[in-house]
């Protein structure tokens, strides 16, 4: 999983674009996993609004530390809808939107355990599910440039998932 985590954390996004009548489109490689982005200049070369899809790094596997076995899932996709401004009229943009969440965190173990001195064996299950939320980022990449052609992106940013 960390090798997945860095690979991912490396590469960022690498899109390849399409211009026709001001959309354009991509495909990328993050943390999101695989996905693709579909763009419409609304102001060519200066707003772009941006429906994305991802399809998520789905990583499974179990470890045993000690005397227990744990279990995990992790699924990390997303679909977004956002703006993005282009305040220089290039590449540079300032991005917001809202993202529609699959990401998800399942661990089982099975072992004993100990609460309050008292020793059990049994097994125990946790979920943790991100709620979907409005997201802001900064990156480099015209999703519909004008130009047309392709084109590298990256983009770093945060999804205000709550607690």
């Amino acid at each position: 999983m960390r090798k997945a985590m860095m690979a991912a954390t490396a590469a960022m996004m690498v899109s390849g674009g399409a211009l026709a009548n001001n959309f354009g489109a991509s495909i990328n490689y993050g943390l999101g996993g695989v996905g693709a982005d579909l763009g419409y200049a609304l102001i060519q070369d200066t707003v772009n609004v941006r429906a994305g899809l991802n399809a998520g790094l789905d990583v499974s596997g179990s470890t045993t530390p000690d005397a227990t076995k744990y279990d995990y899932k992790l699924d990390t996709g997303y679909k977004t809808l956002g703006l993005d401004w282009h305040p220089f009229n290039g590449s540079f943009r300032v991005s917001a939107g809202y993202a529609w969440s699959d990401i998800s965190l399942d661990v089982r173990s099975v072992g004993s355990y100990t609460f309050n001195g008292q020793t059990a064996t049994g097994t125990a299950t946790g979920r943790i599910k991100y709620d979907n939320a409005p997201y802001v980022s900064i990156g480099l990449g015209n999703h519909a440039p004008s130009k047309g052609g392709l084109f590298f992106n990256s983009e770093l940013g945060v999804m205000f998932t709550g607690k």
